[in-house]
């Protein structure tokens, strides 16, 4: 299942459902996810979209609000908000 989720979190950073995708509901723990990877899910995909939106912003003439959008944020501001708590 982890292994599952890390290649969804990678092909598509914006996905929503990916415990839907994987086939678990929401309520199930993540604690294999957790062991497998050392990290919660969720902070791993917030912290793989923060990594990917850092690229977008330096390497690109991307804007925040487009880049927000591809990582799954939904707005710049809210990309912004993202990048101060860490």
């Amino acid at each position: 299942m982890a292994g599952e989720a890390l290649r969804l979190f990678h092909e598509d950073p914006a996905m929503a459902r990916v415990a839907a995708e994987v086939g678990v509901s929401r309520a199930t723990p993540a604690e294999c996810f957790r062991n497998a990877v050392g990290t919660p899910a969720m902070t791993y995909l917030a912290e793989w979209r923060l990594a990917l939106a850092a690229d977008l912003l330096r390497q690109s003439d991307t804007t925040w609000n487009t880049g927000a959008r591809q990582v799954g944020y939904g707005s710049g501001f809210a990309l912004s908000s993202a990048f101060k708590r860490v």
